[in-house]
């Protein structure tokens, strides 16, 4: 085994674990910077976002497009862009009220991510990113005021929107399986 093919297989192992952990960081850090409205010097957080974008879609590229790479660089990308686009004054929304707009760019990492291992739109990639982006819509109703009322008092119609469509995909997805055993030869 050459150097090479050595460095991918420890990169690609040291990434199944350090890129989520990193994702999770930054998504995090930003979040509550952005939520408690602390005063964050933007240029080094854009600065470092395109960086690390650069950085995991050359890696990416590298390691035959691994969609955690992809997932993660347009992920920093939309992060970066978005924070330049707040230092310059681009964006009308308050820093405080902008924090749902990550969930945005959540489910468009995961679109780019599930394309770019697919070659299509995939549901394994495709519903957590409708997912994320019902819940960015919500909480930004909120966080801009569109809707005058606290999330604790707006709970009462939280069940329906957000238990329902799970529990009618895995009825869907049970119904299917049964569906398919019956319809299956014998061996």
């Amino acid at each position: 085994m050459g150097t090479t093919s050595r460095l991918k297989k420890w990169l690609l192992r040291l990434s199944a674990v350090a890129v989520p952990l990193w994702m999770g960081i930054v998504v995090v850090v930003v979040t509550i910077l952005l939520v408690f409205d602390l005063p964050i010097p933007l240029p080094p957080l854009y600065l470092a976002s395109l960086f690390a974008c650069a950085l995991a879609w050359f890696f990416g590229g590298k390691l035959k497009g691994r969609p955690r790479f992809v997932f993660f660089g347009s992920f920093l990308g939309l992060l970066g862009v978005f924070l330049l686009a707040l230092d310059l004054g681009l964006v009308p929304i308050p820093l405080k009220s902008s924090w749902p707009i990550l969930l945005f760019f959540i489910s468009v990492a995961l679109v780019a991510a599930g394309l770019s291992h697919y070659r299509r739109a995939h549901p394994i990639f495709l519903v957590p990113a409708l997912a994320f982006s019902a819940l960015a819509f919500i909480f930004l109703l909120f966080s801009t005021h569109v809707i005058q009322d606290s999330i604790a008092t707006s709970a009462q119609w939280w069940f329906p929107v957000f238990f329902l469509p799970p529990l009618i995909a895995v009825a869907l997805w049970v119904v299917q399986r049964v569906a398919g055993r019956r319809k299956r030869p014998a061996r």
